[in-house]
């Protein structure tokens, strides 16, 4: 396991997946504990999964009343694009 920052300095353990080991999408909630924007708010914003490829597509809940679908190629560009410094966090479904 790895240790990710947390945005209260205590930080979370990140279970590093073994991409190896599973042949079926794994599901995540995309939950910020900071909204910068204040656009999205806070808690769970989106919905994704991550393929066995890597590929992970991430679906927006539309608190705008807008929801839109978009597809990275890793789980890292995931965190670069929306991660915001560590105040939003994947949390992993239970395989």
């Amino acid at each position: 396991m790895s240790r990710e920052p947390d945005v209260r300095g205590a930080g979370r353990v990140r279970i590093d997946i073994d991409h190896a080991a599973w042949n079926r999408p794994l599901t995540f909630a995309l939950h910020r504990d900071v909204d910068e924007t204040g656009l999205s708010g806070t808690g769970i914003v989106a919905h994704g999964a991550q393929f066995p490829n890597g590929k992970v597509v991430l679906a927006w809940n539309g608190s705008l009343g807008v929801s839109s679908v978009a597809v990275f190629d890793n789980v890292d560009q995931v965190r670069t694009v929306h991660g915001h410094d560590w105040k939003t966090r994947l949390v992993w479904d239970t395989p």
